[in-house]
């Protein structure tokens, strides 16, 4: 194991967790400055952003973090950025003002006040920031995911210096949308230009062209950009886009808020963390040896630690979230405590996904992601059903059946090329490991321990267990230790 690769990882890991934590305090900041029906509406655009992403990209973003590490030494990152960026900025141009012909012609589909008002000033951060995807892919690409991290870290801390000191008490969304494009904008230019000097290959080549024109490039774009947008269909972005028309602006702000918290509590997890370091190591591996035993053990490692770290976040969600949504929110959001259960329960479930997706990707199997979106129809349905019965938890019941089914048979199909074992034994044996931490926050409930206290024995038994688990070997065993060895060479 080289002190290069551990640094990398490690230093990849405290930015990468750093942006999540500095990213958490700002939408306290926040909830905290903005009016619910505000939020509502604030979630409503983040959603809308999502839908950009993947319509102004076309599967380039994970066609590119498939192929490109194949090639480190021979590929210059700025050059394959110069061929993208006017396909990926004219497509942003083209969905835009499909969205304002929409709006022009029909305003009653926009069940938002001002909403022509809000997209003008907001079509500057969906343009620049579907731009700094496709840099920060290439940058992770080649394995240099320090520089984009950390780079993000300084604009967030900037972000977060500017709202607390001067625009805390005169937030808005416009302010708060402003703010974004200025910075967006910065990020943009730094990242560029960092991209344009960290020349991999100083020699002209072809070689970009060849790869993107390549029939497997396109192939592997268009699968991929069927599966993501299928995709949005079964997350919170068709959610809320379904709750801002049959129910109102703080039912959105309710159910952007609680998905807001559970995907920053669940980003602790190392696999979804490193997720986008993990990836281009496994493909680079498996391309080198083409060994199906060794995928076999990265599933089962990568499904260890994602159980690892999540069982003690949903333990956490399940005893004290009413207590400090009433603590930290003064009770503003208290109504959501049950929804935080919900969808908690839910993404235990989904963090196989990290798994199965680099399994599939790697075997180059992502046409299963594409048929596994008929369960979108299942998830509109669904939505629609419970949104109208029992409101915001039904969207959750919703979505977290949807993608509960749709990992299932991402399992079945990828059983078919590769022998994955599920290990049952493995998630119980976990599960064990995590009864003192379940008795014991049953105490501090039971003699009404106080908040902050109960919060820090929480966490350092938590801690505690982990270490533990990852010690022994009747987990984490040699196999997986060895395994974990040969990706940080």
């Amino acid at each position: 194991m080289s002190l290069e690769s551990i640094l990398n990882i490690i230093s990849n890991y405290i930015s990468k967790f750093g942006n999540r934590v500095i990213s958490g305090v700002i939408a306290i900041i926040i909830i905290d400055s903005l009016s619910k029906v505000e939020y509502g509406v604030y979630t409503y655009f983040i959603s809308l952003l999502a839908f950009f992403y993947i319509l102004s990209t076309v599967g380039i973003r994970s066609a590119l973090k498939r192929f490109i590490p194949q090639f480190l030494i021979k590929v210059n990152p700025f050059r394959v950025y110069s061929i993208l960026l006017p396909i990926v900025l004219s497509l942003n141009v083209f969905w835009l003002l499909i969205l304002y012909g929409l709006y022009y012609f029909s305003p009653n589909l926009f069940n938002i006040e001002n909403f022509g008002y809000y997209l003008l000033i907001y079509s500057g951060v969906i343009v620049f920031q579907v731009q700094n995807q496709i840099i920060d892919i290439l940058f992770k690409a080649f394995l240099l995911h320090r520089i984009v991290n950390f780079t993000l870290l300084t604009i967030l801390l900037i972000k977060l210096l500017l709202l607390s000191i001067c625009l805390g008490d005169i937030l808005t969304i416009e302010v708060l949308f402003i703010l974004d494009l200025v910075l967006y904008f910065v990020y943009f230019v730094v990242v560029l230009f960092l991209l344009k000097t960290r020349k991999i290959s100083e020699r002209k080549s072809i070689l970009e062209k060849k790869i993107l024109n390549s029939k497997q490039f396109r192939q592997f774009s268009n699968w991929s950009f069927l599966q993501e947008s299928g995709g949005s269909i079964l997350d919170i972005s068709m959610d809320i886009l379904i709750i801002s028309v049959m129910l109102t602006e703080a039912d959105m702000a309710n159910y952007g808020f609680a998905n807001k918290i559970i995907g920053l509590l669940f980003l602790v997890i190392p696999t979804a963390t490193l997720h986008d370091y993990i990836n281009p190591i496994v493909f680079r591996k498996y391309s080198e040896k083409n060994d199906k035993r060794f995928l076999c053990g990265i599933y089962s490692l990568l499904n260890k630690i994602s159980l690892i770290f999540a069982f003690p976040i949903c333990i956490f969600i399940f005893y004290f979230s009413k207590d400090y949504l009433n603590y930290f929110f003064d009770g503003k959001y208290k109504e959501v405590s049950f929804l935080l259960i919900i969808l908690c329960v839910f993404q235990l479930f989904n963090t196989f996904q990290y798994s199965l997706s680099t399994v599939l990707n790697a075997i180059k199997k992502v046409k299963y992601f594409t048929y596994v979106r008929v369960f979108a129809f299942y998830n509109i349905i669904m939505d629609i059903v419970l949104i109208k019965l029992i409101g915001i938890e039904g969207a959750a019941i919703a979505t977290g059946t949807t993608v509960l089914f749709s990992n299932i048979y991402l399992f079945v199909m990828a059983k078919k090329y590769i022998d994955l074992d599920f290990q049952y034994l493995d998630f119980f044996k976990i599960l064990i490991s995590f009864v003192p931490l379940i008795l014991i926050s049953n105490l501090f409930i039971y003699f009404n321990i106080d908040i902050i206290l109960s919060a820090l024995f929480f966490s350092l038994l938590t801690i505690f267990t982990l270490i533990y688990i990852l010690k022994m070997n009747y987990i984490v065993d040699l196999s997986d230790k060895k395994l974990l060895k040969l990706l940080l060479k």
